[in-house]
């Protein structure tokens, strides 16, 4: 969903945009017209592609970034500030792993 990924860096994990999105399908989902119910589904079948899409971009990354800073660990010469900063981005990059996964549950349950 063209929605999800164009919000997926500067808003999705900043803000409680998900939140509002999720809260207003789920609205619509429980609609007495018809017409809304499945327009709530084909939305919500969209965005769990879109977050799954992203997520696989941030277990990449995620991946990548470990590597890199499993690689400065065992160099014989550290550099401790890049080794500091190298930690700070795994961290961050699990937490928005973490968060879409929850947004992936959320999808599911509700």
């Amino acid at each position: 969903m063209k929605l999800l990924n164009v919000a997926a860096e500067d808003v999705l994990f900043s803000t409680s945009f998900y939140e509002h999105f999720q809260a207003w399908t789920h609205a619509l989902s429980s609609s007495q017209i018809r017409a809304l119910r499945h327009t709530a589904t084909v939305i919500v079948l969209l965005s769990i592609d879109a977050l799954t899409t992203l997520e696989v971009s941030i277990r990449k990354e995620h991946s990548q970034a470990t590597r890199a800073k499993e690689a400065e660990i065992k160099k014989n010469r550290k550099d401790k500030a890049r080794l500091k900063d190298m930690e700070k981005q795994v961290s961050e990059i699990h937490e928005r792993l973490e968060a879409v996964e929850g947004f992936e549950e959320e999808a599911y349950t509700s």
